[in-house]
């Protein structure tokens, strides 16, 4: 059975992961970016009214 990686090396993956994720995104249009945000807006908005919390609307953009 092999070792378990030690919490720093969790960590310095996760960063590292975290990065490649940052520049991918980074590499997007303005309009996948604003697409990318609209999907999260509907996210949040469902999770917040099946808890019973107050929600806003997501933006309503003509695409």
């Amino acid at each position: 059975m092999p070792p378990e990686p030690s919490n720093q090396t969790l960590a310095q993956s996760a960063f590292r992961q975290k990065e490649v994720r940052r520049r991918a995104l980074g590499m997007l249009s303005f309009e996948q970016k604003i697409d990318l945000l609209i999907r999260l807006q509907h996210l949040a908005s469902d999770i917040r009214r099946e808890v019973g919390g107050t929600y806003r609307r997501p933006w309503r953009i003509n695409q």
